[in-house]
């Protein structure tokens, strides 16, 4: 019997004309860090950006240093506004706005914590476990509102909060034993509780859709029965590392979830767009499957995956970073923002060379280059912007609507640059840097239609030798992959005009396997069976 895949190709021309300026503001801290690792938080309203960044180290503590931080707030067009120092022995997160322009920062702290005004906070708990905490500042002013403790949290993730349908809501560890999923009140900074989940874990995003259903990625530290809620969801043994997706309804009922495998979890992360499309996107270490799709190991150290499921959890696409030797790609915890129209923006550090597809290059150095990548709700990667550097880490970015802020560290012999911004720097001497991007400003020029591919399969199931023949109606440059169920590549092969094709599967054991098709970063795939 024939089979055929319909590739789905929307080519996209990326001769990039800026018509603007595509970065639109660049500024650094004055204070040069030779030794530390400045962690930088952006919260970002429509009208305003408050940039909080590490300005005097005091001690070492994973997973950096702790001590002073300086926070400035900046109007959209990169006018300085109040500024404070907030000191003691501090590491913060995360930041985000609500609706209302006021600004929520989650942390840590050693011993001790205080705020202009005379505010100050001493460790409870003893001993030397942090402290976990959410205080607000208010916008314009940046006089803190309210200061409350999350507690004493260290498997659980309590950077990862999200601010929807005014609440603020955040995942807290509760001895080891579960994680309990807090609303906190915006106004008071009070809570109430929503869900548990069981079994501990480690819990990397929370977000919530206009419905207020709630989106769930994290990974359980056993690979035993995980209770979602008071739904008890068995755990695949043969995952030595899960990971999962779950959603709750907006009451706490456990909806659906799913497992899949993944050594490195920290960093895995759910966005979801304003039309309530659900991005899922984070580091790759191993190759493993999410729906029907194969990710596949990293050729050389870093890699990284963007994929789209629906809200039935079923996985729409995957885009994974070009499989090669040439260049790598790794990102932070939050390495994504939501685009003007539903796109999803991902701030990574890229080295040496890649090839995004679509005419879409980047060529950066070998230590590392602050860059943005593109990709439209299809998957397609339609741009890549750079910072130019010596080095430039990318931590964090963020969206006020229209522009997209990024903020990390770097330096550079004479200057880090950001198109025709400047930020002077000395070799070695890790700078702290906030930027902007107008993504108006970054259009390719055309788009060309639809174009499809059309392959035969056959036969299927299939014996000795798997025959596939077709054309290539777009002419680009398609990879041919034969993949097994645990993800390992038995058979690659570059294709140009034209599909002919006969793959020898005599030698390999009988069962299920994945013919893949990849063309411009677009993945069609077709289980076949050998028999």
């Amino acid at each position: 019997m024939k089979f055929f895949l319909r590739v789905i190709i929307s080519l996209l021309l990326s001769n990039i004309t800026a018509k603007a300026q595509q970065w639109s503001f660049a500024t650094g801290d004055s204070a040069d860090t030779t030794t530390t690792r400045p962690q930088n938080i952006v919260a970002v309203s429509r009208d305003a950006v408050m940039w909080g960044n590490f300005v005097n180290p005091k001690m070492p503590w994973e997973p950096g240093f702790v001590g002073d931080y300086k926070m400035t707030e900046y109007d959209t067009a990169g006018v300085t506004g109040n500024s404070i120092n907030i000191t003691g022995k501090a590491y913060l997160f995360n930041a985000q706005c609500d609706d209302a322009g006021n600004y929520y920062v989650s942390g840590y702290y050693y011993d001790t914590i205080k705020f202009p005004g005379g505010f100050q906070e001493t460790r409870l708990s003893g001993g030397d476990s942090p402290e976990y905490f959410i205080f607000r500042l208010d916008k314009g002013t940046l006089a803190l509102n309210w200061f409350k403790f999350v507690g004493i949290d260290f498997s659980t993730t309590a950077d990862n909060f999200t601010i929807k349908n005014g609440g603020l809501y955040i995942f807290v560890d509760s001895g080891g034993l579960a994680n309990n999923l807090y609303r906190y009140d915006l106004a008071t900074g009070s809570r109430s509780l929503i869900l548990t989940q069981s079994a501990d874990g480690h819990v990397t995003s929370v977000q919530l859709d206009d419905n207020n259903n709630i989106y769930v990625a994290g990974s359980p530290t056993n690979t035993g029965a995980v209770n979602f809620n008071g739904h008890t969801v068995d755990v695949d043994a043969a995952l030595s590392y899960p990971t999962y997706v779950v959603r709750y309804k907006a009451d706490g009922t456990y909806d659906w979830s799913f497992f899949t495998h993944g050594v490195t979890v920290e960093d895995r992360k759910l966005t979801i767009a304003d039309n309530n499309e659900i991005y899922y996107s984070g580091p790759v270490n191993d190759s493993f499957s999410l729906g029907s799709y194969t990710i596949n190991h990293a050729a050389w150290v870093y890699a990284y995956f963007v994929s789209m499921i629906d809200s039935t959890g079923a996985v729409q696409w995957v885009s994974q970073l070009p499989d090669t030797l040439s260049g790598d790609a790794s990102v932070s915890s939050c390495h994504t923002a939501i685009g003007p129209d539903s796109s999803l923006n991902v701030i990574s550090s890229v080295r040496d060379y890649i090839n995004w597809g679509h005419g879409v290059i980047s060529n950066c150095n070998n230590n590392g280059t602050a860059t943005v990548v593109n990709y439209s709700t299809s998957g397609v990667v339609k741009w890549a912007l750079s910072a130019n550097a010596t080095y430039s880490d990318a931590e964090r970015i963020a969206t006020d609507g229209k522009n997209l802020w990024v903020a990390g560290m770097g330096y550079d012999s004479t200057a880090m640059k950001f198109g025709s911004f400047s930020i002077p720097s000395v070799l070695y001497h890790n700078k702290p840097y906030l930027a902007k991007i107008n993504p108006a400003a970054i259009v390719p020029e055309q788009v060309k239609p639809i174009h499809f591919s059309y392959v035969g399969i056959h036969p299927d199931p299939a014996t000795t030798v798997i025959h596939l023949d077709g054309d290539i109606t777009n002419n680009s440059v398609e990879t041919l992959r034969l993949i097994s169920m645990s993800g390992k590549i038995l058979y690659t092969k570059r294709l140009t005009a034209s599909v002919k094709d006969d793959i020898d599967v005599s030698t390999y054991p009988r069962g299920v396997y994945i013919l893949e098709i990849e063309s411009n970063g677009l993945k069609s795939q077709h289980k076949i069976i050998l028999q």
